[in-house]
């Protein structure tokens, strides 16, 4: 999961939307060299911002196709939802780009080179869909994770992760408990330790998901060290599950996962962005034109035929004065 404005995108979703927005620029490149030839087609892209026209192509798809949520979990596995929304934004992006090349004539590709260009993205978006979908569900390509605890939060991840194969992540298993009658940890000599150690590297893991309800003396945290020094990922599940549902588990809060949390904090490029910009409008608001002042309205009298600018100096304010008593 990667963290882009305080928000949490699988990796595997970041590396379609960018795949496909280079399948959409080779696509228009490729369409170009077959509509005008290579001599012409490199004289098109260099010295005529074809690079630049088809990048402005491939945004206007990659924003529709975001937009249209072709990058949602619930949408990604399904192949008719996929091809009706990838029909809707083909649509949608002809009349985005018809609207900006009536505007600014200048961006048009080409009749010819749209054209083929637009067949060619149809048929790779749905070309490496399918073939993305296929490559992701094997499980040789995703992390295998272990899920310690029988909590209502571990039962909760367990949903997430198997439903959503975008994220990456294969639950290889799940150790519900390792306590004793007494409620204690289980793990109390050094041979039942090295038991459990061996018990979770049966399942050779990439990673633990600890979702355990009540952590007070049943949380094997020498176990948890000794397999985090060999490599495995040890993760809090209430941070797996804000980071892949995007919600706080509130049943399972815990006090020092508010102590321990990174937020309650503004930042300094924050602080040091919001005191520019108010310095900036501070200042476009005091040098602007004033209507009350700048503008010539009509006088006191109400003679709009009259009008003069009022001034902020006492002795032309007198002068003024005497001079609509003179009139009066």
């Amino acid at each position: 999961m990667i963290r882009l404005l305080h928000a949490y995108f699988p990796t595997r979703t970041l590396f379609l939307g960018i795949s496909e927005a280079c399948l959409v620029g080779l696509a228009f490149v490729a369409a170009t060299v077959a509509r005008l030839g290579t001599n012409d087609a490199s004289l098109m892209l260099s010295y005529e911002q074809g690079f630049f026209k088809i990048a402005v192509v491939s945004g206007a798809f990659i924003t529709c196709m975001y937009y249209f949520d072709l990058y949602d979990s619930s949408i990604l596995s399904n192949q008719r939802e996929v091809l009706t929304r990838v029909i809707q934004v083909l649509g949608t992006v002809c009349i985005l780009l018809a609207l900006l090349y009536y505007v600014y004539p200048p961006l048009e590709l080409g009749r010819g080179i749209f054209l083929i260009g637009f067949a060619l993205v149809t048929l790779l978006l749905l070309f490496w869909r399918r073939l993305f979908l296929k490559l992701n569900a094997l499980p040789r390509f995703a992390q295998r994770a272990l899920i310690l605890g029988d909590s209502p939060l571990a039962k909760s991840l367990l949903s997430e992760l198997e439903s959503r194969s975008e994220l990456g992540v294969h639950v290889v298993g799940q150790l519900k408990s390792v306590e004793n009658g007494n409620g204690q940890s289980s793990l109390g000599t050094a041979e039942e330790l090295d038991e459990f150690v061996r018990s979770v590297e049966g399942y050779r893991p990439d990673r633990i998901i600890v979702s355990m309800g009540d952590r007070r003396g049943k949380l094997p945290v020498e176990a948890l060290l000794q397999l985090k020094s060999r490599g495995v990922m040890i993760q809090d599940g209430a941070d797996v599950y804000e980071a892949v549902t995007g919600k706080v588990p509130i049943e399972s809060l815990r006090l020092s996962w508010l102590l321990f949390s990174t937020g309650f904090r503004i930042s300094r490029p924050l602080l040091m962005f919001e005191r520019i910009f108010s310095l900036i409008l501070s200042a476009l608001v005091l040098t602007g034109p004033d209507p009350s002042v700048a503008g010539n309205g009509p006088d006191r009298f109400g003679d709009s035929s009259r009008l003069r600018r009022p001034s902020y100096f006492p002795a032309e304010a007198r002068r003024a004065e005497r001079q609509d008593f003179h009139l009066v």
